[in-house]
């Protein structure tokens, strides 16, 4: 079985690839299958369970999991704009072609399940309004615009789209190249605090933007060996400060009884928080030789890194249509904590097992390859790493 799924699942140039950011992916991929999880199966979870906690809180904190798609997209493509020297054009291009293929796929099973189903359908009536709704969608205009998203979580790549537009024309405008690496990580951390002061004052949105900034910072610590200063002590403080930081985000929103209290009325804290302690922490996950970067070098989860991509864009519509099935065969009300367990267990199963359906006829033949096809093994590896949509 180890080896059936290796040879479907691993990425190419091993030997280039940082291995725990993989694994990274993978626990971004699950914490955002949290949210969706809490939000359709709740009322299936026995009230005032440990599971009915668990799932609550998970469902809160799991939003962080989108930030930490971020931090490792800002990390990745920062380092193609700086070390590549890109053109420009030949950079949108390829964020275009990692982007589309699985996006326009999933966006087509969206609006045919929507046609099929008119009860269901987030389809505007007028066929003016449904042309300008799917044509926003395929721009990915949801997230950065006001638009609606036809799939839910897409909302992200807008912000992705932003960030791969303005860097580049950022590097360039402001000659970040020939900056010293302390110069342009006290710009970056610079950079984010000034909008976080903004945002405040109601002079900007979108605060998560920063989060972006983080990747940005992580890269040129990185750069400047910083890594090779960790301490095996120090990884144990970081990881509990990660640990208490999802807790707040979690507790805080359950203890308000929805998410939306802790992104909409105090996402400073939540984004400042996470921009703070997501560095260190991908920093020794990713390069210090301890446990964290044991744990996150696992195959199985580096697996569900490499299809995160896929797993974002359709884990929500199959988990609706796992709903379906569920209100089919049980009442939607609290059962036993074997049921719970079992629920759990098969969401995650189901909701993988479609990733991977997806990844395997979609995303690896069309995004991997084509986005790799004119670049060395060392690019190519850069190019086609799933981090780099931050999904």
């Amino acid at each position: 079985m180890w080896q059936f799924l290796k040879n479907r699942f691993e990425a190419a140039g091993a030997g280039n690839r940082i291995l725990p950011m993989e694994g990274l992916r993978g626990l971004a991929a699950l914490l955002v299958f949290f949210v969706h999880f809490n939000g359709l199966f709740y009322p299936y979870i026995r009230p005032g369970s440990w599971m009915a906690a668990f799932s609550s809180t998970a469902g809160n904190l799991g939003h962080a999991g989108v930030d930490l798609f971020f931090v490792l997209s800002g990390f990745l493509i920062y380092r193609i704009v700086i070390e590549k020297h890109p053109k420009y054009r030949t950079f949108i291009w390829r964020r275009a072609l990692r982007l589309y293929p699985v996006f326009l796929v999933v966006l087509g099973v969206y609006v045919g399940l929507s046609l099929l189903f008119p009860a269901e359908s987030k389809l505007p009536h007028s066929i003016l309004e449904r042309v300008l709704f799917v044509g926003g969608n395929l721009l990915m205009l949801p997230g950065m615009t006001r638009m609606p998203a036809m799939i839910t979580v897409a909302w992200s790549l807008s912000y992705e789209w932003f960030f791969y537009l303005t860097l580049p024309l950022l590097v360039a405008a402001l000659g970040l190249r020939r900056w010293s690496s302390w110069q342009r990580i006290a710009f970056f951390l610079f950079l984010p605090l000034a909008y976080c002061v903004l945002w405040s004052l109601g002079l900007v949105g979108e605060i998560r933007l920063i989060l972006f900034a983080a990747g940005i910072v992580l890269w040129e610590l990185v750069d400047r060996q910083v890594p090779r200063r960790l301490s095996s002590s120090m990884e144990y403080f970081v990881a509990g400060a990660f640990l208490i930081n999802l807790l707040a985000i979690g507790l805080n929103g359950a203890q308000h009884g929805e998410t939306e209290i802790i992104l909409s009325r105090v996402p400073n804290f939540y984004a400042s928080s996470l921009f703070l302690t997501l560095i260190p922490f991908c920093m020794y996950a990713m390069f210090f030789d301890g446990f964290l970067k044991r744990l996150f070098s696992w195959d199985y989860l580096r697996w569900l890194g490499n299809i995160s991509y896929s797993y974002y864009l359709i884990h929500g519509l199959a988990l609706h249509g796992a709903r379906l099935l569920v209100n089919r065969l049980f009442p939607p009300a609290p059962s036993s904590g074997l049921f719970d367990l079992l629920l759990l267990g098969g969401c995650v199963s189901f909701s993988i097992f479609c990733a991977a359906i997806v990844y395997l006829f979609v995303e690896k033949p069309l995004s991997w390859s084509k986005t790799a096809s004119s670049r060395t093994c060392k690019v190519r590896s850069d190019q086609i790493a799933p981090a780099e949509v931050g999904l």
